[in-house]
């Protein structure tokens, strides 16, 4: 399948779901190429913050007139399997900012919705997604020996299967709802990472 599996390190023209627990949604985060947008809404975004990075050096500091424009927060980043992980350095903001940043869960808000990949001639959908009871994992081309495994937001393996075939049907279960993490990895060991959301 030579599945193109890249897990970018730089935060410009990023969007993200920003979770209070993994399944309560607090607000959505842009990042401009120094500017932090917040929305609750995902339509009308606010200019909250100007941030630089430097390899996985994060600093934010929001802009006036809030009471943390001068209060300089230091984050080390990472990015994979579609979420965004902060670790706290240092932060004198007293309003949140910390654990916004560093506690709470953020996702990749762009890979929502249909997932679909071409290589090598293969198609692979997942659908619906969201999904409320079932989703399914369609292949244009037959598997052999694929496996498919799902996390949680936390990392927490929920379920994983060998499977053959052209579909594999995904069942809600004992599945709460939330943000989920699908692996697909074929026999050749290539790695396919996609984002589905249980309503």
């Amino acid at each position: 399948m030579n599945y193109l599996n890249i897990f970018a390190q730089s935060l410009p023209n990023t969007t993200w779901t920003v979770y209070h627990t993994p399944s309560t949604v607090f607000a959505y985060f842009k990042f401009g190429n120094d500017t932090v947008f917040r929305s609750f809404d995902n339509i009308t975004y606010t200019h909250i913050s100007e941030y630089w990075e430097n390899g996985s050096n994060f600093t934010i500091f929001d802009i006036p007139p809030t009471t943390c424009s001068a209060d300089t927060g230091k984050y080390t980043f990472s990015i994979q399997n579609d979420t965004l992980n902060f670790t706290l350095i240092s932060d004198q903001c007293a309003t949140g900012r910390g654990s916004v940043i560093a506690n709470y869960y953020w996702v990749n808000l762009l890979t929502s919705g249909i997932s679909l990949l071409n290589q090598s001639d293969n198609i692979i959908n997942i659908y619906p997604n969201p999904f409320t009871n079932s989703t399914t994992v369609s292949f244009s081309n037959e598997q052999k020996n694929t496996t498919i495994k799902v996390t949680d937001i936390l990392g927490k393996e929920i379920k994983s299967q060998n499977f053959s075939g052209k579909q594999f049907i995904i069942e809600k279960a004992e599945m709460q709802t939330g943000v989920y993490f699908l692996q697909i990895i074929d026999d050749k060991k290539n790695i396919l990472n996609k984002k589905i959301i249980l309503h």
